[in-house]
């Protein structure tokens, strides 16, 4: 038995693991032969908020409406298996983050990623009312991390 399994909607839905291992990619090759999708995005590219909505904006074809704001991120991600992904189950890679270690932003971010990846997986809204919406496969965030697999903050907070 495995920590998770990708192609089963249960937790967790956001996966910290160090770059290369070899749970984790099994598990993406298992969701991709599920007819599930993987995107990646490079973590380059995610020093500055900003930056973090154009990645993610171009990398997972958000809708022209995105506000390009944590809430509308968080609004988007759940809408992922919406129409325009065709209702697959989805993980996102964010690869060599630790590049994002001292981002001013990293607290807010992976928070960010939490919620939209719980609120996309549940299956009540934030009123505690059924959803509208047929059941969905689950969105996962994946950020592997080359030391140890657990993502460190510096004692001040950030």
């Amino acid at each position: 038995m495995t920590a998770y399994d990708f192609t089963r909607r249960e937790e967790p839905w956001v996966v910290i693991a160090p770059q290369g291992d070899q749970l984790l990619a099994r598990q993406l090759v298992a969701l991709e032969e599920r007819g599930g999708l993987v995107f990646r995005v490079p973590a380059e590219e995610l020093a500055t908020p900003e930056g973090v909505f154009a990645a993610f904006a171009r990398t997972l074809e958000f809708p022209g409406y995105f506000g390009r704001n944590w809430d509308a991120m968080v609004d988007c991600l759940d809408d992922l298996h919406g129409s325009w992904h065709g209702g697959r189950g989805i993980a996102v890679v964010i690869d060599d983050a630790d590049l994002l270690l001292e981002a001013d932003h990293l607290r807010l971010f992976v928070s960010v990623l939490c919620q939209a990846a719980a609120r996309a997986n549940s299956a009540v809204d934030s009123d505690g009312d059924p959803w509208d919406r047929p059941h969905r496969p689950a969105l996962r965030l994946r950020l592997p991390h080359r030391v140890d697999g657990r993502l460190r903050f510096k004692a001040d907070g950030r």
